[in-house]
């Protein structure tokens, strides 16, 4: 009888072993598959994280080499062309915008001194044409005082000789 139960019992942990096992499969299986799930939905979130940061990244880039380009641009045609009166038209409150409203004050303001530097040069060339013509007529006056003064001269030496061959005649 101990053999017969002892065979029953082998049975019966026998079957609970490949119960076990099927339900240890069945739970293997299952853990796979969630493990599957989820390294393909990470997958997925990583490629749409990388998409998403490419494309952040690329638009960050056009907004900062944007406005540096049309910066680059107007600095470079006032540089070639001296034309202080080309602006950086730029409306953005940000850094470069801050400087490009820098570099707009700046050429204002070198409009404005150039401005009165061609004022002041085309007034002292008024005035250097102005002394000119005084000068000029001062040379005339002054030739003409010199020519007058000669005849006076020349005059007084003929009274002088005069006298002094009247005086011997007396």
């Amino acid at each position: 009888r101990i053999l017969v139960d002892l065979g029953r019992i082998r049975q019966a942990v026998k079957a609970l072993d490949e119960r076990q096992s099927v339900k240890v499969d069945a739970s293997t299986k299952e853990i796979q598959l969630t493990a599957a799930s989820i390294r393909n939905m990470t997958i997925m979130l990583g490629v749409a994280v990388l998409v998403l940061g490419l494309f952040s990244a690329i638009s960050i880039i056009k907004a900062i080499t944007g406005p540096l380009n049309q910066m680059r641009t107007t600095i470079m045609s006032v540089e070639r062309d001296g034309d202080f009166t080309r602006r950086i038209d730029l409306k953005s409150k940000d850094e470069v915008g801050e400087a490009a409203q820098a570099f707009d004050n700046l050429a204002q303001s070198l409009q404005q001194t150039l401005g009165a530097v061609l004022l002041s040069a085309e007034k002292v060339a008024s005035s250097a044409r102005s002394l000119t013509v005084s000068s000029s007529n001062l040379a005339s006056s002054s030739a003409n005082q010199s020519a007058s003064t000669s005849a006076i001269s020349a005059a007084t030496e003929q009274m002088t000789v005069s006298t002094n061959h009247v005086s011997e005649s007396a």
